[in-house]
């Protein structure tokens, strides 16, 4: 393996227990055919497969998909990630961030903070709907939520501000 593809490999955790390793030329031999933001027709060699994205937390690169009629959890981690981790190190684990923003535009579907709550690393904060997806924003560390910028039924564009923690 040559160091581009290295930097290409992504490892899917299935069920939280089978790990599969995804490269370029894996991803470049499906044929994908999109039914609508949220389903696919995914096509692997011969085999055919409905694919729906049932469930996204992008920051944390968890899904949770149909295949055919069956949902599986998926985790995704790239190179990079994996090799920080195994030298005992959290990726962005100095970051301290203040702000938890729309990673594309959509429907606040449902608000779980006001200011003033305590919340958790990984405590779901905003529920937006995408592309017909539900995707999950969740907190990237422990603190005080300072203020909320929007509300359920708010249309927010990518990057807005939804939250912001306390400093």
């Amino acid at each position: 393996m040559d160091a581009d593809t290295t930097h290409h490999l992504f490892e899917a955790l299935v069920n939280g227990a089978t790990a599969i390793n995804v490269s370029v030329e894996d991803l470049a031999a499906l044929d994908l055919i999109a039914l609508d933001a949220a389903r696919w027709h995914v096509r692997h060699g011969q085999t055919g497969y409905r694919v729906e994205v049932v469930k996204a937390d992008y920051s944390a690169r968890s899904f949770i998909l149909r295949i055919g009629h069956k949902e599986v959890a998926v985790v995704l981690t790239d190179v990079v990630q994996r090799q920080v981790e195994s030298m005992g190190f959290e990726r962005n684990s100095g970051k301290h961030v203040n702000e938890i923003t729309a990673p594309m535009p959509g429907l606040v579907l449902d608000v779980r903070v006001k200011p003033g709550d305590h919340v958790e690393t990984n405590e779901p904060l905003v529920i937006l709907e995408a592309m017909k997806m539900e995707n999950v924003l969740s907190a990237p560390r422990d603190g005080v939520i300072a203020d909320v910028a929007v509300s359920q039924g708010s249309t927010v564009e990518k990057a807005q501000v939804l939250v912001r923690f306390a400093s």
